[in-house]
């Protein structure tokens, strides 16, 4: 969502503000080429933050719970348009080498969607911050 995108705007514009960040289903097809220049440029200048960011499976495609209802074909749409997984994961394997061993870790949380990742993702944050 908007808020995971603002973690990564945040990281990419302060990244020594905290030490641990978290970003859930960022949606980073927004503006993603700034985000993208922006996170290039700060991460190699910052004091090791840790990242933890992560979608659910089903942010990519439309969740077999709601085939049937009606809109069916505009969440098709623009699930297709924003490509929330791949875009996610592409950003994970770029920013994978910038971040040493046990700075960065994604995840793409099976049969969970947009709606429903929240409170795997809030657990799996605090495992991945206490460490």
């Amino acid at each position: 969502s908007l808020a995971g995108q603002f973690v990564l705007q945040a990281l990419a514009a302060r990244p020594d503000a905290f030490r641990h960040w978290a970003a859930i289903s960022p949606s980073i097809w927004w503006n993603e080429a700034d985000l993208r220049t922006r996170l290039s440029s700060a991460l190699p200048h910052a004091s090791h933050p840790r990242l933890f960011m992560a979608v659910g499976e089903y942010e990519g495609e439309v969740p077999p719970w709601q085939r049937a209802q009606p809109g069916y074909e505009q969440l098709v749409a623009r699930r297709a348009k924003r490509q929330m997984v791949a875009s996610a994961q592409a950003l994970a394997a770029e920013l994978e080498p910038r971040f040493g061993p046990e700075e960065f870790m994604f995840r793409v949380f099976p049969e969970e969607d947009h709606a429903s990742i929240l409170m795997i993702a809030a657990q799996r944050t605090m495992r991945f911050s206490a460490g």
